[in-house]
């Protein structure tokens, strides 16, 4: 059986222009590892994710080596800052690269997220995409921000008898809940009444004799 390597055809190189084309046109960043884990090509998108690591892109570069040129750098916040601290971040990192098995989520500014997506071909090349994720985590966090605000006000304001402080009755309370259909009725003026009212009382606190009150009794509290 013949051997010899075939020599690299017109047809070769036109699918390889077309192929290195198709991925510098993908919108994430995109990247291979030979199985040495040696850079072998990334896109365009990949280098302006780690903007600060892009010199060292060169193919037949060692992934770990390009961290480390990163971690010099600073490009990898959630590293640290002590040389214990950034050993450990990229023993795991190169640990979880070379098992190319799980999705990751990484800091490479202060408020920029990346997740990572990597997989092991048959031949031991390792395939990697960024996306990048900060926008979803901002809402993420905005959504975190709201729910908190919505606890803290849940637990600071409370409903009391308007005359004693104390605990309204079961009859209070069930006329205050039918009380906000009467505040809704006429284009809700009993609910803006509270905007008014020295007390803070709606028309359903009225006629129930309630009124809704901040935490420690600082004073009467929109309701």
């Amino acid at each position: 059986m013949d051997e010899t390597p075939r020599p690299e055809t017109p047809d070769d190189r036109s699918i390889g222009d077309i192929l290195r084309a198709s991925i510098e046109e993908i919108p994430e960043g995109f990247v291979v590892y030979d199985p040495d884990d040696r850079l072998v090509i990334c896109n365009t998108a990949y280098k302006k994710i780690y903007a600060l690591s892009a010199e060292a892109m060169v193919p037949g570069t060692r992934f770990e080596d390009i961290l480390r040129y990163g971690l010099r750098r600073n490009q990898y916040p959630e590293a640290g800052s002590t040389p214990q601290a950034r050993e450990k971040w990229l023993a795991d990192r190169l640990g979880i690269h070379r098992a190319a098995d799980r999705r990751v989520i990484q800091q490479v500014g202060p408020s920029r997220w990346l997740q990572i997506r990597e997989r092991k071909l048959p031949s031991g090349h390792i395939v990697g995409i960024r996306s990048d994720i900060s926008e979803l985590r901002r809402l993420e966090a905005q959504n975190r921000w709201r729910g908190d605000i919505i606890d803290r006000s849940a637990h600071e304001m409370f409903i009391v008898d308007a005359k004693t402080g104390e605990r309204p009755s079961t009859g209070q309370f069930i006329g205050r809940y039918l009380g906000y259909y009467v505040s809704m009725i006429p284009m809700l003026l009993g609910l803006l009444w509270v905007g008014f009212d020295k007390r803070k009382q709606g028309w359903h606190d009225k006629l129930a004799g309630t009124v809704v009150v901040r935490k420690g009794g600082s004073g009467p509290a929109s309701s």
